[in-house]
């Protein structure tokens, strides 16, 4: 349901199977139900509550010693740090994370390049963000996490456009283009999205404007699917959504019509 963006939805049933848990006193997957809060309750733009059930996530990984998906629980940190904070506090998120990966699965190391990306390309390491990019869209790639790779391409496109490289950034915003269209990029569509509106504007790449239909109609799909009326002014008033409302001329008010 994360993926899908039905974030009131994730937090329901996460919290049925929490209460579950405790009812018989069991401990199943704890940490990682708990990661799914603080993720869903993020995307609603509800950053205290996310803060809150990551710290708890953070700590069930410990007290339960569960190393399953601790790598993953640290990069939501890190990537919603990022967002909600500055890179220097995702960067300490990550450092975190990074020291999990000899445990960690092939979705959690693709998922460190690429928010390692992220992180470089919010700091303006453009080299850093371009090679952890390009690592990120060959794992991914090659594992079939098509939402993953189109999300390091949409990065390694603006990185290109950035440095000049607007031959590079075209090829990048082409695949990335063309996983968004075929619907594969899960749970990372708004935040490709808009990261491949800023290449294609930067490389005058002649996709901008569908891509900007696009990520309109992301939004509009993903607010519409919050039923409760104040997560739908948090959602609105996330950073990223409040950004990219902007940047495509989509007010919250036209959204909720």
């Amino acid at each position: 349901m994360l993926v899908c963006g039905r974030y009131e939805e994730t937090i329901a049933y996460a919290m049925e199977a929490i209460r579950i848990d405790l009812e018989v006193g069991g401990r199943f997957q704890m940490a990682k139900t708990l990661t799914n809060l603080g993720h869903a309750a993020a995307r609603l733009g509800d950053y205290e509550r996310a803060s809150d059930y990551l710290s708890h996530a953070r700590n069930a990984h410990v007290r339960m010693q569960d190393e399953d998906g601790f790598a993953d629980t640290l990069l939501v940190c890190a990537a919603l740090a990022l967002e909600y904070e500055s890179p220097k506090v995702a960067q300490r998120w990550l450092t975190e994370a990074r020291k999990q990966l000899p445990k960690a699965s092939q979705y959690d190391q693709v998922h460190e390049q690429l928010v390692t990306a992220l992180v470089a390309l919010a700091e303006e390491r453009f080299g850093v963000a371009a090679r952890a990019a390009q690592t990120a869209a060959l794992h991914a790639t090659k594992l079939s996490l098509f939402a993953f790779e189109g999300y390091a391409l949409s990065i390694l496109a603006l990185v290109c456009a950035k440095l000049g490289k607007f031959r590079k950034s075209q090829v990048a915003i082409a695949r990335a283009a063309a996983i968004a269209e075929s619907n594969q990029m899960g749970e990372f569509l708004i935040e490709s999205l808009g990261i491949l509106l800023e290449a294609t504007t930067l490389a005058s790449d002649p996709v901008k404007e569908r891509v900007k239909r696009h990520l309109a109609r992301a939004i509009d799909a993903r607010q519409s699917q919050i039923a409760t009326k104040e997560l739908k002014k948090s959602f609105h008033a996330r950073p990223l959504i409040r950004n990219l409302l902007l940047k495509t001329g989509l007010s919250a008010v036209s959204s909720e019509t």
